[in-house]
């Protein structure tokens, strides 16, 4: 072998098909470049429990995984209960966007007008236009 690959795999609908079923021919070909001496892990949305099935079955013990869209990156560790233990967890403070947008819904005051044409309803604040809302009036017998 020339040169040793690092092969990054999704799996929701790459290794997975859409239904949740992974083929056998899947697994085969996984095997195949890992028996290559390629470097095969997986990055994916799916949480670190339901990532650490889909290495089993593909028969692949990586270095590393990616979960959570790269919220959790896990690093192979023989003394954890399931051979990985969690070596960077991207933390998202919402503290800025929260006071942003308090601090303009505080500030923004919405006017509906009477619609000119067709049924739509405008706002004071930028001049798009939406379908107003549903009317909530029910019909008597």
């Amino acid at each position: 072998m020339t040169d040793r690959w690092l092969i990054a795999l999704d799996v929701d609908g790459t290794v997975l098909r859409e239904d949740g079923v992974m083929n056998d021919p899947v697994v085969q070909a996984v095997g195949r470049v890992r028996d290559a001496g390629h470097a095969v892990m997986l990055a994916t949305g799916r949480s670190v429990a339901m990532t650490l099935p889909i290495l089993e079955r593909l028969g692949i013990e990586p270095e590393y995984v990616v979960c959570s869209n790269g919220a959790i990156t896990l690093k192979r560790d023989p003394d954890a209960v399931m051979g990985y233990s969690r070596f960077h967890v991207e933390t998202f403070d919402p503290s800025e966007v929260l006071t942003t947008i308090r601090g303009a819904s505080a500030s923004a005051s919405t006017v509906r007008k009477k619609p000119t044409s067709g049924n739509t309803a405008s706002a004071k604040a930028g001049s798009a236009s939406w379908p107003a809302p549903p009317s909530t009036a029910r019909a008597t017998r």
